[in-house]
């Protein structure tokens, strides 16, 4: 059997393929439902005990459901992906134990492995973006976020691992329909990342590749925003705004803003489990004895001292989902009886630069083929993201509506990633 693992920014999933090409993603099961993809989180309960040690974190729905049940209690750690290149990241101290971001990555791969319920081979072919998450956003960010997911995977008993661009995994996917070959722009859209591919598939390229001839990519480039960036925009835009964004407080030295660093870190999940700090907590109590808007801010220290951030940015991401195929919809986040209505014409307009970013990505991508738009026969997109209007009209007025194709949006990745270990382990099977 060929093993594919797709470790993603919000969600991660394993795949099987055996040796004539047929794929099986692997369900999980919790509290009787059924998952194809386990939700890349953790939750540290501060009590609980296996043999008088502190027990393994809960993960995917089960961390979730322990987490909402917690009263604020416990550690809740997501987007670990988003670290991943991060040379300031290294470790964190959770219940007095120190965590290397590897051992957090290791936890979420253990689990995909153990809950594919039969014994697997320790080879694994893992997808990877074409860029990390990483501020510098140079070659040094992306090879450091590799080797990072290297020992992760080899702690989680994987120690023969080989990477491949998400994208190009993308596309094998995408190639098990085709009768014929196509010039395909896989657009592959993530929490964290958009990758961009240019590949050539269908039955030609599939049986050079299964010959050991490598895949032709013509070009491939890709930016570090997706899905989390667009509910970075509402958060910023529709709910900060009602928790004290651009207001003021008394100081000693006169009036000083809110500061606008605690709205960055609560807009990003990523940072969320780093702001419930004593230090920020202290801050935040000075500023609500001294705000003019004291409701507002009582509301912002709520949400962080009894830990709803996720709770918040669920409630964020399903009016995202809703403005998807409705032109309006309202955030109801009862937890801190917020309730704001949006518009997706706020939204597209909002999320403006990131579509500028994407279509700059796709144009790079062009030019490096040496290419124009008719050239491409098809434009595969995949990812949750891929089902906003405003992206995929970007991608039909550029390539013509006719092209643009999806489907299987959130397990494209981790199908294709085990097709390509069929190609890249199969002669040594």
């Amino acid at each position: 059997m060929f093993v594919g693992i797709d470790f993603g920014t919000t969600n991660s999933a394993l795949a099987v393929a055996d040796r004539t090409g047929h794929v099986e993603l692997t369900r999980y099961e919790v509290a009787g439902v059924g998952y194809e993809t386990v939700r890349s989180v953790l939750y540290f309960d501060p009590d609980a005990r296996v043999d008088g040690y502190p027990a393994p974190p809960a993960i995917g729905m089960a961390a979730i459901n322990a987490y909402l049940a917690c009263d604020g209690r416990g550690r809740f750690i997501q987007s670990i992906k988003s670290h991943m290149a991060s040379r300031t990241f290294k470790s964190t101290n959770i219940f007095n134990r120190v965590y290397q971001l590897e051992q957090l990555v290791a936890h979420i791969v253990g689990a995909l492995r153990e809950g594919a319920g039969r014994e697997l081979p320790n080879r694994a072919v893992v997808g990877r973006p074409v860029h990390f998450v990483n501020d510098d956003a140079d070659a040094q960010g992306d090879a450091l976020g590799e080797e990072r997911l290297r020992r992760a995977f080899a702690l989680a008993g994987f120690d023969d691992v080989r990477f491949e661009l998400e994208p190009v995994a993308a596309a094998y996917g995408y190639e098990q329909r085709l009768d014929r070959d196509e010039l395909v722009l896989i657009a592959d859209f993530g929490g964290g990342t958009t990758d961009l591919c240019l590949i050539d598939v269908g039955p030609g390229a599939r049986s050079r590749a299964r010959a050991g001839e490598p895949r032709a990519v013509r070009a491939s480039d890709g930016v570090a925003l997706a899905g989390d960036a667009f509910d970075q925009r509402i958060i910023k835009h529709a709910i900060a705004p009602r928790l004290g964004l651009g207001t003021r407080y008394k100081t000693f030295g006169g009036d000083a803003d809110v500061p606008l660093w605690i709205f960055n870190s609560l807009s990003r999940w990523h940072l969320l489990s780093f702001l419930k700090s004593a230090k920020t907590m202290t801050l935040l109590e000075d500023i609500l004895e001294n705000a003019y808007a004291a409701e507002q801010v009582e509301t912002l220290y709520r949400i962080i001292d009894e830990d709803l951030g996720y709770a918040l940015h669920r409630a964020v991401e399903r009016a995202k989902v809703d403005l998807s195929s409705a032109p309006t919809t309202v955030i109801d986040f009862q937890a801190a009886a917020l309730r704001v209505e949006v518009t997706r014409a706020e939204l597209e307009t909002w999320i403006a630069p990131d579509l500028a970013a994407i279509a700059e990505a796709t144009d790079r991508v062009l030019a490096r083929a040496n290419l124009d738009a008719a050239a491409v026969d098809r434009v595969f997109m995949t990812g949750g993201t891929s089902l906003v209007p405003a992206v995929r009209k970007l991608f039909s007025d550029r390539f013509g509506v006719e092209k643009v194709r999806g489907g299987e949006e959130m397990t494209t990745v981790g199908r294709g990633l085990a097709l390509v270990a069929r190609d890249v382990f199969g002669a040594t099977a």
